[in-house]
């Protein structure tokens, strides 16, 4: 008997913090509640859900995932965190975009051309903000001295870039 399953829009988890996508499915006969063993109880913990018990170890970093962080991917089981980096790095992503080496790119490229940095000024303030976000939620440490670096050069590139606009025109 086939499983109908029908696929949603990506999901916030409001406790892990994290995008998922899920599936809702019709299973065909429900099971009966049974009263969890002795080895069942002794299972360990979820590293980001604490009140679901692991069923695997992350093949990458080790950490225990229930069955909601568990994703097979290329014969391996990866945490969603895992997977996330794996799939960047391997190209295999379709919405990834490095925003930390997009934000020191916007705001080199603005150190060069004063004119465009009244575009590439703003761009790279953005981009700085961005990466922020995506390294946290990455787990990975943020450099704050690459951000305010950015931060910097992209209000002095906007305010450089205004001034050289405004005095050509006021010629």
């Amino acid at each position: 008997m086939p499983i109908a399953v029908l696929q949603m829009d990506p999901v916030h988890c409001g406790t892990c913090s994290l995008d998922f996508n899920a599936a809702v499915f019709e299973p065909p006969v429900k099971a009966a509640f049974q009263p969890p063993d002795a080895a069942a109880v002794a299972a360990a913990q979820c590293a980001r859900h604490p009140r679901n018990a692991a069923v695997a170890a992350c093949d990458q970093c080790g950490a225990f995932m229930c069955s909601l962080c568990r994703v097979d991917h290329s014969g391996q089981q990866l945490c969603t965190k895992c997977f996330e980096k794996q799939g960047a790095q391997e190209g295999n992503a379709g919405n990834y975009r490095d925003y930390r080496a997009l934000a020191v790119a916007l705001a080199v490229l603005g150190a060069f051309m004063w004119v465009a940095g009244v575009l590439f000024g703003p761009g790279a303030i953005a981009a700085a903000i961005a990466s922020r976000r995506q390294q946290r939620q990455w787990g990975n440490e943020v450099s704050l001295f690459t951000l305010w670096g950015v931060f910097f050069f992209g209000v002095v590139e906007t305010l450089a870039g205004g001034v050289f606009i405004f005095g050509m025109l006021s010629k």
